[in-house]
């Protein structure tokens, strides 16, 4: 049986400030008493990313709402600074797209769906199987909270 590979999920709260982080492994087989842990900022995000060894984002837009929802899902492989200036760079398109719509200007198709606010992305690994992803996020959250007492 070939090893299941490791993605983690990333929620946003208020932009970039708060990103909750939640390993995506099945919990019968993984430490029920690890959930993820929250990071603060882009500077964070890109030590995470580059410590644990992510190298790969998932973008999924929604292109057709119900009654039959249609999402195009599209899977990049990039550094860590480019993952997070990907995802910086979506949160200033929506910003602009924003101060377009209010000043009453047209916009384009790619603008308009900048609108559908970045709640949530998905990143993931090439050569990290789900059980090293795990050990590698709980102790680099544990190794964080000793620094942090320090």
């Amino acid at each position: 049986m070939e090893a299941e590979p490791f993605l983690v999920h990333f929620l946003v709260h208020r932009g970039l400030s708060v990103i909750q982080v939640v390993p995506m492994v099945n919990r019968f087989e993984h430490p029920k008493d690890f959930r993820g842990g929250i990071l603060r900022g882009p500077s964070e995000l890109l030590q995470f990313i580059q410590e644990v060894g992510l190298d790969s984002i998932v973008r999924t837009t929604q292109l057709a709402a119900l009654p039959n929802p249609r999402f195009q899902r599209e899977f990049y492989v990039l550094s860590p600074e480019d993952i997070v200036a990907k995802i910086e760079a979506r949160f200033r398109d929506e910003s602009v797209a924003v101060d377009k719509l209010l000043d009453g200007k047209s916009m384009t198709e790619n603008e308009l769906r900048a609108l559908s606010p970045l709640e949530q992305f998905l990143l993931g690994s090439s050569a990290l199987t789900a059980d090293e992803g795990v050990r590698r996020v709980k102790e680099w959250f544990e190794r964080r909270e000793g620094e942090t007492r320090a």
